[in-house]
């Protein structure tokens, strides 16, 4: 398994105020076409892109609006690799341009090598080993500057850091050299999770009762 520098700055985008962020739109997946008439933030990152990602018919923009409090994270919070083809399947090289703007959650990467999977290891569990590494300090990250756009591929581990505070955050990416059976048909829309963990002992004493908390079957 690879891990190379982890990811390429490209060019700054805005900055842009909160007020403008609160009215961006998400978008599912589209055409660089349909990407660049959905909001002037949208278009700003559009006309950011190189000329062959902008000429490109594949090329598919992602994007995600949230609304955070200090501390919450935007996603799932394990590191992870987009797009990354199964251990025994041939490589490939998809890659994402993407920008972080609103400044309160950032993605951080991996720097150097990722550690080998075991035999029948997944995704998540290499994940998981990454991250005790990194607390451990065996592992370095660099975090992704925020509304830089930032170029990466298949084999970048990253993961999002919890908001510094509370505010607009929208991530937009351009994905490119998907293969044909996993580009998006069109239609469809994009889910927004925000996810809270405690960390100081006041905070988890006051979500001890929740944590195993499952709801009765109807």
């Amino acid at each position: 398994m690879h891990a190379p520098r982890s990811f390429e700055c490209l060019t700054p985008l805005g900055p842009f105020s909160q007020a403008t962020l609160r009215d961006a739109h998400s978008v599912c997946r589209v055409s660089v076409a349909h990407a660049a008439r959905t909001d002037a933030l949208h278009a700003a990152f559009v006309a950011a892109l190189p000329p062959a990602w902008r000429a490109d018919p594949s090329v598919e923009i992602f994007s995600r609006l949230q609304w955070l409090k200090a501390g919450w994270h935007p996603m799932a919070l394990s590191f992870h690799r987009d797009w990354a083809a199964p251990e025994g399947q041939a490589p490939r090289r998809v890659e994402t341009i993407m920008v972080n703007l609103g400044g309160r959650s950032h993605t951080e990467f991996l720097v150097g090598p990722g550690p080998v999977p075991e035999p029948g290891e997944g995704e998540r569990q290499v994940g998981a080993r990454i991250a005790a590494a990194v607390e451990a300090g065996s592992l370095d990250t660099l975090p992704m500057p925020a509304g830089w756009l930032v170029r990466f591929d298949d084999r970048a581990w990253h993961r999002p850091t919890p908001a510094t505070r509370a505010g607009w955050r929208l991530l937009i990416r351009a994905i490119r050299g998907l293969p044909a059976h996993q580009r998006h048909a069109g239609g469809g829309f994009t889910t927004v999770r925000n996810g809270y963990v405690p960390t100081r002992p006041a905070e988890r004493a006051r979500m001890a009762p929740y944590q195993d908390f499952r709801p009765e079957a109807p």
